[in-house]
Formats: C-alpha cells, sequence, structure tokens
C-alpha cells in the first residue's frame, strides 16, 4: 500500500473521469487486492469512528466500549467479505444485460473493469460515511458519481452507447425496486392479516 494509491482513489472522485486510467489495464489480481485494501481501510475509519461515537451514546462505559470495539473489528472483518461477494454479483448482472444489448468484453474483463469503479467509491465514503448529520448526504454523492463512473467505464469496455450504459444497470435498479415494492406490500398485508381485529 502506498498514499500515492490512496490519493489516486481520492483524486478519482474529485475527477470521475480519471477511472478511465484504470478501465482495461487492470488483471484479477489487481482488481481483487484493490478491492479488498480499499474495503478494509474503509472498514478501518468507518469503524474506528463508529467504535468511539458508539461507545459514547450508551450510557454503561463497559458496555459501550465493548460493543464499539466489536463494531469496529465488525467492520475491518465484514465490509471486505461484502465487497468480494457484491462485486462478482454486480458483475454478474452487468455483464448479463451488457450482453444482451451488445456488448463486446468477455466476462473478465467486465468484472474486472466493474471492480476497478467500486474501488474509489468504497475507499472515500469510509472516510466520510461517518461524519454525524452529513456523512450519509456525502455518500450518496459518491454514489452518483459511482453510478456515472460506471457508465463511462462499461461504455469503454463493451464498447456500447451512452444510453445503452446507462440501461445496464438501470434495468437491475428498476427490477430490485419492483421486488422491493412487492415484498413491502406482502409485509404489510401479512401484517394486517395476522393483526386481531380490534387492534384496527
Amino acid at each position: 500500500m502506498s498514499i500515492e494509491k490512496l490519493k489516486k482513489w481520492i483524486n478519482e472522485i474529485i475527477h470521475p473521469k480519471e477511472i478511465l486510467n484504470d478501465v482495461g489495464t487492470a488483471d484479477w489480481a489487481t482488481a481483487f487486492k484493490d478491492i479488498l485494501l480499499s474495503s478494509f481501510l474503509a472498514g478501518l475509519i468507518w469503524g474506528f469512528f463508529a467504535m468511539i461515537l458508539g461507545s459514547t451514546v450508551i450510557p454503561v462505559p463497559l458496555i459501550g466500549v465493548g460493543m464499539g470495539i466489536a463494531m469496529w473489528i465488525s467492520a475491518m472483518i465484514g465490509l471486505p467479505i461484502l465487497a468480494v461477494v457484491d462485486w462478482i454479483i454486480l458483475g454478474i448482472m452487468i455483464f448479463i444485460t451488457a450482453k444482451l444489448l451488445g456488448g463486446k468484453a468477455d466476462f473478465s474483463r467486465n468484472t474486472i473493469d466493474i471492480g476497478e469503479t467500486l474501488v474509489p467509491m468504497i475507499f472515500v465514503s469510509g472516510l466520510v460515511g461517518w461524519i454525524p448529520f452529513i456523512g450519509w448526504f456525502l455518500v450518496g454523492i459518491i454514489m452518483l458519481i459511482w453510478l456515472y463512473q460506471l457508465t463511462i467505464a462499461i461504455e469503454k469496455t463493451h464498447n456500447l452507447s451512452t444510453g445503452k450504459a446507462v440501461l445496464t444497470w438501470l434495468i437491475w435498479g428498476i427490477l430490485w425496486a419492483i421486488l422491493a415494492a412487492i415484498l413491502g406490500v406482502v409485509m404489510i398485508a401479512a401484517f394486517f392479516a395476522s393483526a386481531p381485529a380490534y387492534a384496527y
């Protein structure tokens, strides 16, 4: 790990088109190491501040500190695992829709390049996500930047138009939204069906 690499990831969020320097150049080993490193550092940073802030909220000092340390360790271990799983799943999803829309890249090139777009987003989100009140707002902005980077990376990797590149991830977003809405309706219906008559 070098400070220059960390600066590079931050710069890729500030200047989103810089991500194109990584598209088409990385291999599986590089992408895998970058995903693990960025997510571990994000967990390290976010988990540390979550530990500090969380331990001050709980009135019993020993319990507060214990829960804070547990949150920190969980973030450092859990986030890299989730990041790798999410990366592979996203790679499969994008590959399917890109191919349906005429994409040219094979699965390896597709997934490696998508992984490289995830790296700066994960790291910088960890840097700012812990900030009280505005952290999640900043992460939301970073996510929008990442969607832009994902789009231009798909354009280059699969040789697709901007519209088709957007569709490769938007289709899945719409499907997830529909699924979430259906599950929400089912859960609400189940709640009212199981509640006693006098409850309402």
